[in-house]
C-alpha cells in the first residue's frame, strides 16, 4: 500500500514539459500519465512541489507558468475502471488452428454428377442461327434510259416554263414622227413651281463704293476686340506662404511629449499569451551503497 502524500518535493527541471491549463482534475492526472507515466500506475500531483493535488477544487488555484512536479510510486497500481464493451466483449486469443491431413490412399476417379441450383434454374438452350436482314425494295426506281421521262414535281406541274418571245417594232408607229434640230422649249413642273430669282450682289462696305488705292500704315494697331473689353486681364497679387521661416523657428532639444489623438482613443493594451502549467518528473535521489563497518570483517563461509 502506498504511505501518504508528503508535503514537498522537487523536480527535474530538465524534463520539463509544457502544458495547457487543464480544466478539470481527471484532465490533469491523463497529462501527467501520458508525458511521465504508465496507465496502471497512481500519479501523485504537487503544486509547485508544496502542496498535493487530491481533488477538482484546486484546479481553479492554478496559474499559468505554474509548476506541477509528477510524482509515480513503484509499489503502488491503480486498478483502472472497465467499460461496459471491455465487460461484454471480452478478447479471446484465437487457438492456431491444426493442418487437415488428406489421406492419399483414398482416390475417386467417378464424374461428379451433381448440380447446383443456378444450373437447374437457368437451363442453356442452343442458339439457333440468326437469318440476314433482306434489303426492303425500293417503291421508286429512277430510269436508266435518259429517254424514259419520269413524273413531274409539284413545282414543276404548277410553275410551267414559257419560252420567252422577242416583239418586233411597229413601223407604222413611227411612220409620222420626224426629228428637227429645234431646241427643246417644254418646261417641267419643277420649273414651274420653283422659279429662280435673281441674286443682288452685296455692295462692299468702303466709302463710295470705289476701290480704293492700297495705302501702307506705319503706326502700332491701337484696336480692340470684343474679346478684350469684355473679359479683361487683371493683376493678382502672389499669395503669402504660410511656411514659418527658419530665422523664427527655434528647435528644442526636450523629447515631443504630445499625443494624437488616435493614441488617446485607442489605447494599446498587453495581450495575453495562452495559459499553460508546466510538468515536470520527480528528481530521483541515486541510492547510496551500502559499505561494511571499519574494523569488521565478514565471516568466511
Amino acid at each position: 500500500m502506498a504511505g501518504s502524500p508528503r508535503l514537498s518535493l522537487k523536480g527535474d527541471s530538465s524534463q520539463r514539459v509544457k502544458v495547457a491549463v487543464p480544466r478539470s482534475f481527471g484532465e490533469l492526472q491523463t497529462l501527467a500519465r501520458s508525458h511521465f507515466g504508465e496507465p496502471g500506475k497512481v500519479v501523485s500531483l504537487y503544486h509547485k512541489g508544496n502542496g498535493p493535488l487530491t481533488g477538482p477544487t484546486q484546479i481553479p488555484n492554478l496559474k499559468s507558468g505554474d509548476v506541477v512536479v509528477v510524482s509515480i510510486p513503484e509499489s503502488a497500481r491503480e486498478k483502472l475502471p472497465r467499460t461496459t464493451q471491455q465487460a461484454h466483449y471480452v478478447a479471446h486469443r484465437p487457438e492456431p488452428r491444426s493442418p487437415v491431413v488428406r489421406n492419399a490412399a483414398v482416390k475417386e476417379n467417378l464424374p461428379f454428377d451433381g448440380k447446383t441450383s443456378y444450373a437447374q434454374d437457368y437451363v442453356q438452350h442452343p442458339l439457333q442461327p440468326n437469318t440476314p436482314a433482306q434489303r426492303p425494295k425500293a417503291a421508286w426506281a429512277p430510269a436508266t434510259n435518259p429517254e424514259e421521262k419520269t413524273g413531274k414535281s409539284s413545282y414543276a406541274v404548277q410553275y410551267p416554263w414559257h419560252n420567252p418571245v422577242r416583239e418586233r417594232p411597229d413601223k407604222k408607229r413611227y411612220q409620222g414622227l420626224h426629228t428637227t434640230g429645234a431646241a427643246f422649249e417644254g418646261r417641267s413642273s419643277y420649273n414651274m413651281d420653283y422659279v429662280k430669282h435673281p441674286c443682288a450682289r452685296p455692295r462692299s462696305a468702303g466709302a463710295g463704293g470705289t476701290r480704293q488705292a492700297h495705302t501702307q500704315i506705319t503706326g502700332p494697331f491701337e484696336g480692340t476686340t470684343t474679346y478684350a473689353n469684355d473679359f479683361k486681364k487683371f493683376e493678382v497679387a502672389t499669395a503669402r506662404s504660410a511656411k514659418p521661416s527658419s530665422n523664427n523657428l527655434k528647435l528644442e532639444s526636450a523629447p515631443f511629449q504630445g499625443g494624437t489623438e488616435y493614441s488617446r482613443e485607442y489605447m494599446a493594451k498587453a495581450q495575453e499569451g495562452p495559459l499553460y502549467v508546466l510538468l515536470e518528473p520527480e528528481l530521483k535521489q541515486p541510492r547510496r551503497h551500502q559499505t561494511p563497518c571499519s574494523g569488521r570483517r565478514p565471516t568466511d563461509r
